[in-house]
């Protein structure tokens, strides 16, 4: 439910008015990276942080044999096992689509460059 004011039952209003449900504490972050001006070698750091945790992160999940490979889990529970197994998978669909993104935005921001050039 919408009260008058625009603002969604059950959220709050925080001291610049914004709204605090869970969508706006999302917006602050990606407030936070829009607002940032990133230089060329800035955004090729970021986008390397990315992948880089994408490839660790798959890694450690999928190909290496330890206690963090969804293959070879210690002794437990199936339900933690399967909990395990599916935030890992969770996890790594997240990093990808982070990390497309962001070549996306790198592909995009070299075409602008060239195109000012």
């Amino acid at each position: 439910m919408v009260s008058d004011d625009g603002a969604v039952a059950g959220s709050r209003r925080n001291e610049g008015g914004r709204e605090t449900d869970a969508v706006s504490l999302l917006d602050s972050p990606i407030d936070c990276v829009r607002a940032a001006p990133l230089t060329g070698t800035a955004r090729v750091i970021e986008y390397g942080s990315v992948l880089g945790a994408l490839l660790f992160g798959a890694y450690h999940h999928y190909v290496l044999i330890s206690p963090d490979n969804i293959g070879h889990l210690p002794s437990g529970s199936p339900e933690s096992h399967a909990a395990f197994i599916a935030s890992a998978a969770v996890l790594t669909l997240l990093e990808l689509a982070s990390a497309l993104s962001g070549a996306f935005c790198l592909g995009t921001h070299a075409a602008q460059s060239r195109a000012h050039d």
